[in-house]
């Protein structure tokens, strides 16, 4: 759960009220974030489920590696895998072109053209594997619930976001806001809790501060 920080920061400026746009948003935020957290937890509680520790890995095997010889002279050899459609297709267009970097020159070209359709077929075979494996993952999340749980997480978390950027966005009516909302996103950031964690978001609050001051001195 969030440290409440808003209502930590306003002691001492009394000159901020209760209706203040600003507090209500604290508020909403303390609660949003509380949610969040009870729906990460959920998903955490799926994540030891033993359906969920059983699933296998999402990766497909690519290769393998020689580790070397046994006591028998033997050859040890370790599988080595891919675990995205990214790696898995970079992974096999590097050894194509290995291949293809040995045949050059045009009485080469029937033969390049053989190297890169078994490739193609290559992929194709460790792209359907590695799509297989997800789809089994993908049943087996569905029909435990961990599916619905992330989804319902990863809302939450969207809603935390969007009143972190309202927080952020909100230009103060007074230098009292101003204190207390630099003090509470300060407080956020530090205490992780929320998702502001880019000193990006800590300039922009800075700068609509700014606004602020600006506006006051010229009352």
């Amino acid at each position: 759960m969030p440290n409440a920080p808003g209502p930590a920061a306003a002691e001492g400026l009394q000159k901020i009220t209760s209706s203040s746009p600003l507090l209500k948003m604290f508020d909403r935020h303390a609660h949003a974030y509380a949610v969040d957290s009870a729906a990460w937890a959920a998903v955490g509680d799926f994540e030891d489920a033993p359906q969920i520790r059983a699933m296998p890995e999402a990766r497909v095997q690519c290769g393998q590696t020689l580790l070397g010889r046994d006591s028998e002279g033997k050859e040890i050899w370790q599988p080595s895998y891919c675990y995205s459609v990214e790696s898995i297709t970079k992974h096999v267009a590097g050894h194509r072109d290995t291949h293809l970097s040995l045949l050059s020159g045009e009485r080469n070209k029937a033969n390049r053209e053989k190297v890169e359709a078994q490739f193609e077929q290559i992929l194709k075979e460790k792209l359907d594997a590695f799509a297989a494996v997800e789809a089994e993952r993908k049943l087996i999340e569905d029909e435990c619930g961990y599916s619905q749980a992330m989804e319902a997480a990863r809302g939450t978390s969207k809603a935390v976001k969007e009143i972190e950027r309202a927080i952020i966005d909100y230009l103060p009516r007074s230098l009292d806001e101003a204190a207390q909302k630099a003090a509470w996103v300060v407080s956020v950031f530090n205490s992780c809790g929320g998702y502001i964690e880019d000193e990006k978001q800590l300039v922009e609050t800075l700068s609509s501060i700014a606004k602020a001051f600006g506006s006051e001195e010229r009352e």
